[in-house]
């Protein structure tokens, strides 16, 4: 007696090809017509408790504060790929818990947007305006970290004559820079 499936798993992979194109391609039609797709669009989950203290053209700014009066610190999260609750992910991963567990109670997170037709005109000066108005909106002085691709647009807006102390994460896994 000969076992089958060294023979069957052809025809299961290209079950499953086919189920994968049809949603595929159910999603595409929905999107050609105008439809968006829920299950495509969710609201992020944040573990750190927050509330949002900005809307931006390109953001909303969300806020970790534990009624601290002191400096603002401003977290810039990646801005594609991942969204901005990599920065809260879990408890015990979260960089927004550990910042407060080391006694910094004014955080602030940004929450880029997903880019809409809306927004298709925008440039990275767009996003560094509204980084700049939220720094502003923070007293104009800031401990800013970047984070991931927030790295980098917290080293472009890095003015010495608002920033307290710029620093810029590197995730692991990242490409080298």
């Amino acid at each position: 007696m000969v076992p089958l499936m060294p023979f069957l798993w052809p025809a299961l992979v290209a079950a499953t090809a086919s189920e994968m194109f049809s949603a595929l391609t159910k999603e595409l039609a929905h999107l050609a017509a105008g439809h968006s797709s829920n299950s495509m669009v969710r609201e992020p989950r944040w573990t750190t408790p927050n509330r949002i203290a900005l809307e931006l053209p390109s953001m909303r700014l969300r806020e970790f504060s534990g009624g601290g009066d002191n400096i603002a610190t401003l977290v810039c999260a990646p801005l594609a790929l991942h969204d901005a609750t990599l920065t809260d992910f879990a408890p015990d991963h979260s960089l927004v818990a550990a910042l407060q567990m080391a006694g910094l109670r004014n955080v602030f997170v940004t929450d880029w947007r997903s880019a809409t037709p809306e927004m298709r005109f925008f440039s990275i000066d767009s996003y560094l305006a509204d980084l700049n108005v939220v720094v502003d909106e923070l007293g104009g002085c800031a401990n800013l970290i970047g984070v991931c691709q927030g790295g980098w647009m917290a080293s472009m807006q890095a003015n010495p004559s608002c920033l307290r102390s710029p620093i810029v994460y590197r995730l692991l896994g990242s490409s080298n820079w």
